[in-house]
């Protein structure tokens, strides 16, 4: 065992879990948060509802399918082209009825709280301050399953991986980087976050918004860093108040996700 190695990384992890535990303690003991939820009614608590039900049935549909995907069985442009038709069909509905109602989805979403490069600033820094607990905890949980999962890395990450066209890796990196995010954390910190807080209070909302987080993207041992990765994003959703800073963090950790995979291609399978 490397030792010094050891001590780096046990002292980035508490130093990354003092942090999140100072900011969790800001927003959820002290009332800190900046995350405003007071616009949405009882038609958001029925959008949400229908949104968690088909992302847990997409979800466990999908750990149903047998085999692992193929980078040959579809084309960039196709993969593209889906996933925003899939999104569309989510958020669509959603955004016109805010807008419907009145309710400005800049104002709701904080996307008037910071500039976006000063927004982008705190994403980089929260990232990198959260990564030593996200990696701290997915080396433990690898530990704890090896030999016990047959499950390798995310679809996407092989289907990356494995890919020989350049059309592909180039709209697996767009998907990643930018539609993924946005995407995302529209759902998850933007709108169903929100709405849980205004009906069932903000702790329950971090809770089960992170359960979500993860389980969507369909990887047992996954769940806990992505649960843990939820949680960061959240609470740096709320101590900014602007949407744009989680969607930074996300945007940069996929983009760090898809380099270790080309640096490092054997090591995360």
């Amino acid at each position: 065992m490397n030792y010094p190695f050891a001590l780096v990384a046990v002292f980035l992890v508490a130093v990354s879990l003092a942090t999140y535990l100072r900011l969790f303690r800001f927003v959820y003991t002290t009332g800190g948060g900046k995350v405003s939820a007071e616009q949405l009614t009882w038609v958001d608590v029925v959008f949400a509802t229908a949104l968690v039900f088909y992302i847990v049935f997409q979800s466990f549909a999908h750990l149903k399918t047998t085999g692992p995907p193929s980078a040959a069985s579809f084309s960039g442009e196709q993969l593209i082209l889906a996933t925003l038709l899939s999104w569309a069909l989510i958020l669509g509905p959603i955004l016109i009825s805010l807008r419907a109602r009145g309710i400005r989805v800049g104002k709701l979403f904080g996307f008037d709280q910071l500039p976006i490069l000063r927004a982008v600033v705190w994403g980089v820094g929260l990232l990198f301050t959260a990564l030593p607990l996200v990696f701290g905890t997915s080396e433990i949980v690898t530990q704890w399953l090896r030999d016990r999962s047959g499950q390798e890395s995310q679809e996407i990450i092989q289907i990356f991986r494995d890919s020989t066209q350049p059309g592909q890796r180039v709209s697996i990196i767009l998907l990643a980087v930018v539609i993924a995010p946005v995407a995302e954390e529209l759902v998850f910190r933007g709108y169903l976050y929100t709405v849980m807080k205004r009906f069932f209070g903000s702790l329950p909302s971090l809770v089960f918004t992170a359960v979500l987080f993860g389980l969507v993207h369909v990887n047992v041992p996954a769940l806990v860093p992505l649960f843990v990765l939820g949680c960061t994003f959240t609470i740096a959703y709320e101590v900014t108040g602007s949407l744009f800073v989680p969607m930074a963090m996300h945007a940069l950790f996929n983009a760090l996700n898809l380099v270790a995979v080309l640096m490092f291609p054997h090591d995360l399978s």
